[in-house]
């Protein structure tokens, strides 16, 4: 493909006031440098700057490349002690693969790109006087066995924080149809159904929209359109989703956006939203990659030695501990089977309990000396023989899509419950633990005759009640954990700690 192809639009995302990058020091005897290549403008060498004993050594590589009518080179930063030295500003461009192939005009390696690389990138050139650019087809290292393609695809999140922009290439037909919704009243149902089947809106719920805009008329313009195409045609919530599930779950992540700065996500927050985006088969790797960079805006400081799916999830569940949120453990993934551990999900996938938008702090944790967890913040509840409350009764009556329960029994509750919960995404169990100011419905059923204890955040929340799992204790067992879903009014409840052990 010829470079100097007509560019596609560009919707520019936000902008990011950080300046220079800086990356932990580190040996490279001890550990591999984080490698942050970048497309740039004029005379720049490719430098492969490698720090050892006998201090840095460079190589000096000239890799040509015309586009957009300008010679380009790429260039390779590594640390230098504590920083990356000379590291200019630079946009990060975001894009589709798709299926299509072609040789890569630049590098060796990788020997094919995809059809849409050189387009997105010279879309993303089109007015701007930025002079580098980042792009993962040239500046991922592209041999999988690299340890430094690991501890790149580890760094996602610090590499798209720390530039000036990142900008997202549509096909020219979703892009008329972002015009569309800016300049139309009335909303038409095309401009929507189009932007829901664009494979950048399906595909890539991650790393761009982890900095959302602020300045952008796209996506300010889509969350209206979507409410105001609600009223127009009188639909709920349910339906959008239904009829448009790709751009919920984008208005979903800008909801997201505007209550918690990049980075600052619960773990279950992200959780629910890789449940709806669009995987391909085989693509469990970029699932734990795209969930990683969207917990840390911290540079990888050792790449894990394999990338099963087992060690990435176990990667991104200790990113999340070591921020002190433990809201992965609310996960409806099964339990693992580890002495004092079993509160924790098996290593693999990680779906959430229910993905619907949640909002508040990542739910805090520390462990002791025994390798216990505390969860902080925490309710402690106990089923109750007694009907519910008339509290918990007017909160779910709110809350139902029926007009109103008027003599409804908890039977009729549980089953209305149950019912819109599936509407939202909960997957399982219909039995519900009646805990006198809500309903609790477990991911499964404790065994009839355990003790059991109903553990519910008091810091991550859903209009409708909050993330909770289950302590049982059978008679001559050791206690297991069922994560669930609290169907309640928690209020003003701040909890108090409450081990896992």
């Amino acid at each position: 493909m010829n470079a100097t192809n007509v560019p596609r639009p560009a919707v520019r995302l936000r902008e990011n006031q950080t300046t220079a990058a800086v990356l932990t020091p580190h040996l490279w005897k001890e550990y591999p440098s984080i490698s942050l290549n970048a497309h740039a403008h004029a005379n720049l060498n490719a430098n492969v700057n490698v720090k050892d004993e006998a201090g840095p050594q460079r190589s000096t590589l000239a890799l040509n490349g015309s586009l957009n009518g300008k010679q380009w080179q790429l260039q390779t930063f590594t640390e230098h002690g504590s920083h990356l030295t000379h590291l200019p500003d630079y946009i990060c461009v975001s894009y589709i693969w798709g299926s299509g192939r072609e040789p890569n005009p630049f590098l060796d390696e990788p020997k094919v790109i995809s059809i849409n690389t050189i387009p997105a990138l010279s879309a993303a050139m089109s007015n701007t006087d930025c002079k580098a650019y980042w792009i993962d087809a040239f500046c991922i290292p592209s041999k999988k066995e690299d340890i430094a393609r690991r501890a790149t695809l580890e760094s996602m999140g610090y590499i798209y924080s720390k530039a000036e922009e990142v900008r997202a290439a549509l096909s020219a037909r979703s892009f008329t149809a972002v015009q569309d919704l800016s300049r139309n009243d009335r909303i038409d149902d095309s401009s929507l159904d189009i932007l829901n089947k664009d494979e950048w809106v399906k595909m890539r719920l991650d790393i761009p929209r982890r900095v959302v805009v602020s300045g952008s008329h796209f996506l300010n313009d889509l969350g209206f359109s979507l409410t105001k195409y609600k009223q127009q045609r009188g639909l709920s919530t349910f339906d959008i989703r239904q009829y448009f599930p790709s751009l919920d779950a984008l208005e979903d992540l800008i909801a997201n956006w505007q209550i918690a700065d990049f980075a600052e996500r619960s773990a279950l927050q992200v959780m629910s939203n890789m449940d709806r985006r669009e995987w391909r088969q085989g693509e469990d790797k970029n699932y734990f990659y795209s969930m990683i960079g969207a917990v840390t805006k911290d540079p990888c400081k050792r790449p894990i030695e394999k990338e099963t799916r087992s060690d990435l999830a176990e990667l991104f569940m200790d990113v999340c501990k070591r921020k002190n949120g433990v809201s992965f453990i609310y996960s409806s993934a099964p339990r693992a089977d580890v002495t004092g551990q079993r509160w924790r999900p098996r290593s693999g996938l990680l779906p959430s309990i229910v993905p619907w938008h949640s909002w508040g702090d990542a739910q805090p944790g520390t462990f002791d000396e025994h390798v216990s967890l505390w969860l902080e913040r925490v309710l402690s509840l106990q089923e109750s023989s007694s009907p519910l409350s008339a509290g918990a009764r007017q909160f779910i009556a709110e809350w139902l899509p029926q007009e109103q329960l008027g003599d409804a029994n908890d039977d009729e509750i549980v089953s209305w419950s149950h019912a819109t919960l599936v509407r939202m995404g909960f997957k399982e169990n219909e039995v519900a633990m009646n805990v006198g100011d809500g309903l609790f419905f477990p991911h499964s059923t404790p065994p009839p005759g355990s003790t059991v204890t109903v553990i519910v955040s008091t810091t991550i929340r859903w209009v409708f009640g909050a993330l909770g799992i289950v302590r049982i204790v059978a008679e001559n067992t050791i206690p297991r954990y069922i994560p669930g879903v609290f169907v309640g009014d928690i209020g003003k409840e701040t909890g108090s700690s409450c081990c896992l052990d």
